[in-house]
């Protein structure tokens, strides 16, 4: 089994702000390791890092399981609580855990949570324990922006 920690760089103020949501454009790097992984029939946990939601599909696809982490700071380590069984193969801690907002089922910026607009992904409250099936479809990695509405002709 192999645990994949990858997340955002380190980001502040106006180099936080993106056009996407979608997680590291253009440095698929992460990606490829995930699926390099899977190809040699590597169980693969994948554990992300971030401080907001981002689309990441591919990466959720790519794995065995994955895990949103945000900001851990100085208390990272309670991640391997809950990663890793006791040594009597026993779960020490359950893994438990939900949204506290939508998680975006495009890289487009959503709309506010509880406002019509696009459907998210994963709605708030959204979580799951090590008794819970988990089974996720295939989802899209693939985005096509919706059309642009047609133009109106402006009166003179």
């Amino acid at each position: 089994m192999a645990i994949v920690v990858f997340g955002e760089s380190p980001y502040a103020e106006y180099a936080g702000d993106a056009q996407t949501l979608e997680y590291s454009p253009g440095d698929k790097r992460d990606l490829a390791l995930l699926r390099r992984l899977r190809a040699l029939d590597v169980p693969v946990v994948a554990v992300f890092l971030s401080g907001r939601p981002l689309w990441v599909n591919a990466e959720i696809n790519a794995a065995d399981s994955f895990v949103a982490i945000w900001l851990p700071g100085p208390e990272g380590g309670g991640i391997a609580d809950v990663l890793f069984r006791a040594a009597d193969g026993s779960v020490p801690y359950d893994f438990r855990g939900t949204l506290p907002f939508s998680w975006p089922a495009t890289p487009r910026p959503p709309a506010v949570d509880g406002l019509p607009g696009e459907e998210p992904l994963f709605a708030v409250g959204y979580g799951l324990t090590y008794a819970d099936d988990g089974y996720l479809r295939r989802l899209p990695e693939a985005y096509v922006p919706p059309p642009l509405p047609p133009a109106r002709r402006i009166k003179d």
